[in-house]
């Protein structure tokens, strides 16, 4: 019950969800009741179309971590648009995070925010799966997953095919696109069961910073490490495209390689680890993999690549 309903502030006093509570002794089951999905309309468009640099803030709370903002109570709806900080405001008056610590900084309040409970962070997992299976269905989702953790990498390419071709919009990506690929990828992965899997991004491992990692909690199932580069200016010629995206993964494989980030995976016995080094570039991109069951370092001679790049006349305007 705390881990589903718990975790709201009010006055320095963490209360439950009384209507959750109300709902959860009648039916004697743990399962969201304050929420529903067709209430949550307004909350998912905004937080789906919102800007890359809160979405980069959002990964974080996806990941079970904090961040901090400026919060005001008394935000209005026209102000969602113009205001950076209108829409960390919302989610704290409506109840869809928590604000654990606030200090009042000037004139302003500063507040420490984090996901409440399974209850809310059920809610975003929800948001995601439904944006970006699109009118794929949510069996496209559920495939996705399962080729990246199997280690199906040619079933896990073709999944990101149809993700670029029809689902992300070139206008999405703004003026940092390696910063919107990695939220994106984040976010596919963000909502694995936390007891069986525990997903981290920018940790320190071995000699550097991964992109990246997914860490099984069972040692024997499959880690996998994702390094991803953003090729800014992709020649126009189709076959020195191709090329060009086919170095840049080899270069994010190496990369994971010689910066070791499978050490975290080693002290923690993990078996085996699919590194995968992911170059885009707009909407085209290329994969090369490497599996291993040994975590020794220097392994991309053994590295795979999968094709990926079409011309762009085949595919789907977004």
């Amino acid at each position: 019950m705390k881990e589903w309903y718990n975790g709201y502030n009010f006055a320095g006093t963490v209360v439950y969800n009384p209507w959750s509570i109300v709902n959860f002794i009648e039916s004697n089951e743990l399962r969201p009741y304050w929420v529903n999905t067709s209430d949550n309309v307004l909350i998912r468009d905004l937080v789906i179309n919102s800007n890359n640099r809160f979405k980069t803030e959002f990964e974080k709370l996806l990941l079970g971590d904090s961040c901090e903002h400026f919060i005001d109570e008394h935000v209005v709806f026209g102000d969602l648009q113009q205001d950076p900080y209108a829409l960390w405001s919302l989610l704290v008056t409506t109840g869809y995070l928590n604000a654990s610590s606030c200090e009042l900084i000037g004139s302003r309040v500063k507040c420490s925010l984090q996901i409440p409970n399974k209850e809310i962070y059920g809610v975003y997992k929800n948001m995601i799966e439904d944006w970006l299976s699109y009118d794929q269905g949510i069996q496209w989702y559920n495939d996705f997953l399962n080729h990246l953790l199997s280690g199906n990498t040619e079933k896990f390419s073709e999944s990101l095919e149809v993700l670029f071709s029809q689902i992300v919009s070139s206008r999405d990506m703004g003026a940092e696109p390696e910063t919107f690929y990695h939220g994106l990828l984040l976010g596919l992965t963000a909502s694995l069961d936390r007891n069986l899997y525990e997903v981290s991004s920018n940790r320190e491992s071995g000699y550097g910073y991964y992109d990246i990692m997914i860490i099984p909690k069972d040692e024997i199932k499959l880690g996998i490490i994702l390094e991803l580069k953003s090729i800014k200016d992709l020649p126009s010629n189709e076959r020195m495209a191709s090329k060009a995206l086919a170095r840049s993964a080899k270069d994010a494989l190496i990369q994971i390689d010689s910066r070791d980030y499978a050490a975290v995976m080693r002290q923690r016995g993990i078996k085996g680890v699919l590194k995968i080094g992911i170059a885009l570039s707009g909407k085209h991109f290329k994969i090369a993999t490497v599996k291993s069951t040994k975590l020794n370092k220097n392994e991309t001679k053994n590295k795979k690549i999968v094709p990926s790049y079409k011309k762009s006349s085949k595919r789907k305007k977004s």
